[in-house]
């Protein structure tokens, strides 16, 4: 059986492919896994390198990246240039579906999954959301660390949220989809864990749950927001239809009216986030103006070399 854990960056998916692999998943071995980063994941992206470069390249093929999805159809992946990466798919699956119960753990797979699923068609999918207002706090924090690799703005968050899950919301099969939240599995994982085991159809033992449980650390869920935001923002309404249908999916109770304290310590939260990512662009403005300045004061010295009259020039200094 093969369960693909799914869900957009920042969203939890590798605490749920770690409760997963404890409960009995197999992602391959430990030599083929993404390596640790200690800020980012300390604890482990359980992400098997193989699928990580293969979703890359399908997704270079198509223009795109997974922090600048392509813009494509559906049906895209029957393109004939999708025919030498449909079959590399088929061959990892090939080398990766050994034990009874496999999966894998890539977010990329959400913007690649029409492709997966005209190789694994009986799939099982356990897809975990969480607050996109989270998600982009979340990306906020990744930034100050990772030194603009892969810059997210919290706008740019917000639209890789929703195209993320417009993406791949229509191809997931009810029937074989365990939606789970990521709010509730870090505050009730003692009942969401035996819920998500029994939809994906794991022979996990009681005692094996019970020892994954451990993986949970609820004091490293930070960036809280309350859910009833998304219902009352403005900024949230590109999201909004989305976010309910997720709710409703993974069966979460309606969120109680957000006081006024929380709703201040949001817009507080955003300000900053928005604040430090001001102070990041100014950095590479200021970066870009000293290039241009070097590459003025070249060019200056080239003409001079050249014996260019200044009547003759026709660049301009950077301002």
């Amino acid at each position: 059986m093969t369960i693909i854990v799914l869900g957009m960056p920042r969203s939890g998916t590798s605490l749920l492919a770690k409760l997963l692999l404890d409960c009995g998943l197999d992602f391959g071995t430990l030599a083929e896994m993404a390596r640790p980063h200690e800020l980012d994941n300390p604890d482990g992206y359980w992400e098997n390198v193989r699928v990580i470069n293969l979703n890359k390249a399908i997704l270079a093929v198509l223009g795109g990246s997974e922090v600048a999805p392509p813009n494509v159809s559906p049906g895209w992946s029957k393109d004939p240039k999708m025919r030498d990466l449909k079959r590399k798919a088929r061959d990892l699956v090939a080398d990766l579906s050994g034990p009874p119960y496999w999966g894998w753990k890539d977010p990329r797979t959400m913007l690649t999954l029409e492709l997966w699923q005209a190789v694994l068609p009986d799939a099982r999918y356990a897809f975990i959301f969480r607050n996109p207002f989270e998600v982009a706090l979340s990306f906020a924090k990744r930034n100050d660390y990772l030194r603009q690799q892969d810059f997210v703005g919290l706008h740019h968050s917000v639209m890789l949220w929703r195209l993320y899950h417009e993406v791949a919301l229509p191809l997931l099969p009810p029937d074989r989809t365990v939606f789970v939240s990521y709010g509730r599995l870090m505050s009730d994982c003692a009942a969401e864990l035996p819920r998500i085991v029994e939809a994906t159809g794991l022979p996990a033992t009681e005692g094996q749950i019970v020892a994954a449980r451990q993986s949970v650390k609820p004091e490293l869920y930070r960036n809280r927001f309350p859910d009833s935001l998304i219902r009352e923002s403005p900024a949230a309404e590109v999201v909004r239809d989305i976010w309910e249908r997720l709710v409703k999916l993974a069966g979460e109770p309606e969120a109680s009216e957000t006081s006024d304290g929380e709703q201040v310590r949001m817009v507080r939260a955003l300000f900053e986030a928005a604040f430090k990512h001001l102070g990041s662009a100014d950095d590479q403005v200021e970066v870009w103006r000293d290039r241009a300045f070097q590459l003025h004061a070249y060019a200056r010295k080239l003409e001079t070399q050249l014996g260019i009259r200044p009547s003759e020039q026709t660049g301009l200094a950077p301002k």
